[in-house]
């Protein structure tokens, strides 16, 4: 049996606090002066924490915090810390796990939701990272 623990990498807390101050800021200033932020702003997981059978598919949906269209180019990266497991395209509507190959990168394009397939051989406690990234790999939440 493998028990995984869900975390998120990133520091939206930070974000917004310091996007409100530089806000502030810049309201004291003519109009010309505007803040620009990403619209996809961080994540939510639907696991934090689950068990499965070794060599079984786990599949977890991620979903990404976004007021209006979501960043071109972002992507979440997935990783176990370097334990061993495999991460595989998932589907986020019906908890699936869609394909029997592995992904090279760890790394899926996002938009709204994305469902991603996670696979441990050897038995044990792992706990995988979810992280936002935007198109040049930057973290965003």
């Amino acid at each position: 049996m493998n028990t995984l623990t869900f975390s998120r990498s990133g520091l939206v807390a930070r974000f917004y606090a310091a996007v409100t101050m530089v806000s502030l800021v810049l309201s004291a200033f003519p109009a010309a002066f505007f803040v620009a932020e990403a619209e996809t702003t961080g994540i939510i997981l639907d696991k934090t924490t689950a068990s499965v059978a070794v060599d079984e598919k786990l599949n977890f949906k991620v979903s990404t915090v976004k007021s209006g269209e979501p960043t071109a180019g972002t992507v979440v990266s997935v990783s176990d810390g370097s334990q061993g497991g495999l991460f595989f395209n998932g589907n986020a509507t019906n908890g699936q796990c869609n394909e029997d190959t592995a992904d090279s990168d760890n790394a899926f394009s996002i938009q709204s939701n994305k469902g991603i397939c996670y696979s441990n051989a050897t038995p044990g406690v792992y706990t995988v990272t979810v992280t936002l990234l935007d198109s040049q790999s930057q973290i965003i939440g």
